[in-house]
């Protein structure tokens, strides 16, 4: 998918861009697309390996390629889109985002290197990643003031690292954060954001619990450093089917009122005016266009 979407990705995977095969046994835990990172897995004296890496990794056809290229503030990730961008490459992930100018700077270099590469396919989308107290203060620039973001990601180690506190699965100040987050995008009009990875990768349970909170602060996914994490992601995302029967349920009975001139009825013992219907047609839409 390009920019422009009506896709929303529930688990990105990442994958360790110089282990030779990893790249394509990734795709056997059927993720929503597969991360390729030149960023923080990757020492310096190996990051014009790994580009030459990715670049061979992402000329298989047909497969949703993402590359999280180094930060902004590296001055090295213009070396990345030079090397690692062809035309299977359908996401950006841009890490330690603290401004917009930071944002659009890379969105122009890289339509500026397309023309230059004489790529005919639409442009890849960008997902900015929130790591800092910098960065979250400027999240509605961020968010509001650049094309081609598809949503915002959180990365909760950087993040907390520069906030100098522990962290918990409960940490009330992170979700806070979280949800600052989702706020911004929802009003932008982005995608709902992704949540940072889970780094307990044998812990089943607490991925699950950190992924279920995720989708209550209005979270559209989370990303994934193990296989392992992809069924379970997509499973807390996955549109329930019995929430989307009683939705059905709700709008077809609402319509039918809202003919008769009623916006306030009863559906299965619960009441349902405006808002609730809306929310209703949301989530039909959502799995009617393949989320």
């Amino acid at each position: 998918m390009k920019s422009g979407t009506s896709r929303s990705y529930t688990c990105l995977l990442f994958t360790p861009v110089l282990k030779e095969g990893w790249a394509s046994k990734a795709w056997q835990a059927s993720p929503d697309g597969v991360i390729l990172d030149l960023e923080d897995s990757i020492p310096l004296d190996r990051k014009k390996e790994a580009r030459t890496a990715a670049a061979e990794i992402t000329r298989e056809p047909g497969l949703d390629w993402f590359i999280r290229i180094n930060s902004h503030a590296s001055g090295i990730w213009k070396e990345d889109l030079k090397v690692a961008l062809n035309e299977n490459v359908v996401g950006i992930l841009i890490p330690k985002v603290e401004s917009s100018s930071q944002v659009k700077e890379i969105v122009d270099f890289t339509i500026k290197l397309m023309v230059k590469k004489s790529m005919s396919n639409s442009r890849p989308f960008f997902i900015p990643i929130l790591e800092s107290a910098k960065g979250i203060m400027n999240i509605s620039d961020i968010a509001g003031n650049n094309k081609g973001i598809l949503t915002l990601a959180f990365g909760a180690a950087d993040f907390v690292r520069d906030m100098g506190f522990l962290s918990t699965p409960d940490n009330g100040a992170v979700n806070t954060v979280k949800f600052l987050i989702a706020m911004a995008a929802r009003a932008a009009g982005l995608e709902p954001p992704h949540d940072s990875p889970y780094f307990s990768v044998d812990d089943e349970e607490g991925l699950r619990k950190e992924a279920t909170l995720a989708k209550t602060l209005a979270y559209g996914g989370k990303h994934a450093i193990h296989p392992s994490q992809v069924k379970v992601i997509q499973d807390v995302f996955r549109v329930d089917p019995e929430d989307l029967k009683e939705a059905r349920k709700i709008i077809e009975e609402f319509d039918r009122a809202n003919e008769r001139g009623i916006a306030s009825i009863k559906v299965d013992g619960k009441m349902v005016d405006y808002p609730i219907y809306h929310r209703a047609k949301e989530l039909t839409e959502k799995v009617e266009k393949g989320d």
